[in-house]
């Protein structure tokens, strides 16, 4: 996975193993959980699941699996955030989940956001969730700065349509923050 991917890896997959496992998506407007359900039977092994925002119960559409290790396939997830794919044999996998911008980069980002930035730096109201921390991070530099806030005025300005640490980034769904205010480095691999 890339820098806004994160990745499963099941190793030793053996047949009649079934499990649910967990990813989170973190973009500017909440992160994201993707569930993966892993079934095995036999010689297949098929890859199933839900994504979603992290808080909450809403769908997210066009989020991209991909598997890796001794196959590979690609699944996306649909309107209602399920996705699935099968593979032939057991063994070594990896899932890396991406999304790319299927919308303008300023949807849903509002001044307020700026507002609510300035808040959390000065020390007045720190933001209430490690997500919303890390989507704050717009150029991934492991803090909330000044300069988070002018790359995210300039979108809503329109002066650019892209952020230099991307619109997501995925982290484990049951990834446990050691300091939820500080949420560097976090998970986006399972192993």
């Amino acid at each position: 996975a890339g820098a806004n991917g994160a990745s499963l890896t099941l190793a030793n997959v053996a047949a009649d193993q079934t499990g649910t496992y967990r990813v989170i998506a973190s973009n500017l407007m909440g992160a994201v959980t993707n569930e993966v359900n892993l079934t095995v039977r036999s010689a297949s092994v098929r890859f199933s699941g839900r994504t979603k925002y992290y808080a909450g119960d809403k769908n997210v559409a066009g989020v991209t699996l991909t598997l890796g290790g001794d196959q590979s396939a690609n699944g996306v997830s649909g309107g209602d955030g399920t996705y699935g794919f099968t593979v032939d044999a057991a063994g070594q996998f990896t899932i890396a989940a991406g999304k790319s911008t299927d919308g303008t980069p300023a949807e849903g980002v509002t001044t307020l956001d700026i507002a609510l930035l300035r808040r959390h730096i000065l020390g007045l109201a720190a933001l209430d969730s490690p997500h919303k921390i890390l989507a704050a991070d717009v150029n991934n530099s492991s803090s909330v700065t000044t300069l988070d806030i002018s790359l995210i005025r300039r979108v809503i300005l329109g002066l650019t349509n892209a952020f230099p640490g991307g619109l997501w980034k995925f982290v484990r769904s049951d990834f446990s923050f050691s300091n939820p205010q500080s949420p560097w480095p976090f998970e986006g691999t399972r192993t």
